[in-house]
């Protein structure tokens, strides 16, 4: 069962997609982003029982499933939520401080993210940064 009660400095995020007889597109603009993305990176690949993340970041992140699915948790340091995140017309806008993990990884699954800071600025965190959170709920 999903847990759709959402942690806060949890969004689903609409994502326009349209197919037609040469295929499916996924449209990211600056009307369905959340931010003007500097960073991209894609998770494949991932062996059965592994997860990824397991941090907080000190930037926002979206997330979008391309293929498959995976389960994703997060905690705000007074809150804990997941749902399955699935290939689809949503995507996941996890703000700066949540903690976040991803598992339970279909075969074949594939991941894609975006982040408006660059790697080399981004720090990470062991556990939730409600601070973070807070600053980017009161803007």
């Amino acid at each position: 069962m999903q847990n759709r009660d959402l942690a806060e400095g949890i969004t689903l995020v609409a994502v326009d997609e349209r197919r037609d007889e040469r295929g499916q597109i996924a449209i990211f603009d600056q009307d369905s982003m959340p931010f003007a993305p500097v960073r991209s990176f894609s998770i494949s690949d991932v062996p059965q029982g592994a997860s990824r993340g397991g941090h907080a970041l000190s930037c926002d992140e979206f997330l979008w499933i391309a293929a498959g699915s995976c389960r994703v948790s997060f905690a705000n340091g007074k809150q804990r939520s997941w749902f399955k995140l699935e290939t689809g017309a949503q995507g996941v806008l996890v703000s700066a401080g949540v903690w976040l993990e991803l598992n339970d990884f279909a075969p074949g699954t594939v991941v894609f993210g975006f982040a408006p800071v660059p790697y080399s600025q981004t720090r990470k965190f062991d556990t939730p940064r409600p601070e973070l959170i807070a600053a980017r709920a009161s803007m």
